[in-house]
């Protein structure tokens, strides 16, 4: 079975609060899906433990942004 056929989904942590390392990281994700025909899933961690809904909605278009 080969790797192309295996690999669907690629989980990538993604810091909204360092837009410059994001794009770059998502830059090289991006290509190494393409390559892979698979599909990116964004992650933001965060330290806090409960985010209110002005706060999800900022990180969302942060994230959109980018």
């Amino acid at each position: 079975m080969s790797m192309s056929n295996t690999l669907k989904k690629i989980l990538i942590p993604v810091d909204v609060d360092k837009p410059a390392e994001s794009l770059l990281l998502l830059s090289y994700a991006g290509q190494f899906a393409a390559a892979f025909s698979a599909e990116l899933l964004l992650l933001h961690p965060s330290n806090t433990a409960a985010l209110t809904f002005t706060q999800q909605t900022r990180r969302v278009q942060l994230l959109r942004a980018m």
